[in-house]
């Protein structure tokens, strides 16, 4: 029987804080910049491998699969939230541009 050492695993252990924030820890090692590079190469990579299509193919898939586990009351309720949210987004600015005008007329 052929006894070859089992190699240990290397990296942090699974479920430790420092397994959770691994991808921080590579963005403090090689920069923000290398990491967005990373990710336009394998778009670009994609891209190339699959075609332009590719993404409607996959988007298309995973917003029947999305519909199919939830159901039309989840997109009913997220389309009511993300409407809700722009309505406190717009009344919050409407508010700091009359503080800021305020301020202007007072100066």
């Amino acid at each position: 029987m052929d006894e070859t050492p089992v190699k240990k695993k290397r990296g942090p252990k699974p479920g430790t804080e420092r397994a959770k924030h691994g991808g921080q820890a590579l963005v403090r090692l090689y920069g923000r910049g290398h990491m967005a590079e990373m990710g336009r190469r394998g778009g670009e990579i994609t891209h190339e491998k699959y075609g332009a299509d590719y993404y409607g193919r996959i988007g298309g898939r995973g917003g029947r699969i999305t519909s199919a586990k939830y159901g039309p009351e989840y997109y009913s309720r997220i389309g009511k939230a993300g409407a809700a949210q722009r309505v406190r987004n717009a009344q919050l600015r409407r508010m700091n541009e009359r503080k800021n005008s305020k301020k202007e007329r007072s100066a």
